[in-house]
């Protein structure tokens, strides 16, 4: 009978001690309080108990996204661009006229034949011109050409094959060095300086 108690009070011992370890594991790893705990007494009489308010964070790895390709808009017509957003590509409509055109951007006829190269006369619908947007003194540009891109290309490579200078493209463009031109941007060319680019 002695042997009996012994076994239960040791057995009970086991128990005891190990709900009160696993208690404390599972209970950190679950988020729930740890810390000390500080008895209170209210008004009432009645103690309360007090636990800290730290806990231990459940952390989550927060995905990434890598190897997706960035998308940027294409360079088209009718989107201000260059320097300063000074122009936009326009294409010419049925009905289009260059007083028309000029009205609508607040430049003048001379600014529109003085920037364009080989502006036929009359205008042809589908014809791309360079219109300046809100001024009228073209003489610090070049006289551009509207080039539509065809096919992904660098810009070394495009300026060899449209016979400009590199820097010149980038300049009149705003185009930094990681540039590289899609199909369907719309880019101007220059074609004859007027005035030496600054950097």
């Amino acid at each position: 009978m002695l042997v009996w108690g012994i076994i239960l009070v040791v057995v009970a011992t086991i128990v005891v001690w190990l709900l009160f370890t696993q208690g404390e594991v599972f209970g950190q790893f679950q988020g729930a309080p740890t810390g000390t705990t500080e008895s209170t007494e209210t008004s009432t009489g009645i103690p309360t108990t007090n636990l800290s308010s730290t806990r231990t964070p459940i952390l989550t790895p927060i995905p990434t996204l890598t190897g997706i390709a960035t998308i940027r808009p294409i360079l088209g017509p009718e989107t201000p661009l260059g320097i300063d957003h000074k122009f936009l590509i326009h294409q010419i409509q049925e009905g289009d006229s260059l007083d028309r055109i000029a009205g609508q951007h607040g430049t003048t006829v001379a600014a529109l034949l003085a920037i364009n190269y080989r502006l036929p006369s009359p205008l042809v619908p589908g014809w791309a011109i360079v219109v300046p947007i809100n001024f009228v003194d073209t003489q610090e540009f070049p006289v551009f050409e509207v080039y539509s891109v065809t096919e992904d290309i660098s810009l070394a490579d495009l300026a060899t094959r449209l016979s400009v200078d590199l820097g010149q493209l980038k300049y009149y463009n705003a185009l930094d060095d990681q540039f590289v031109p899609q199909a369907g941007d719309w880019l101007l060319v220059p074609r004859f300086e007027s005035a030496t680019p600054t950097p």
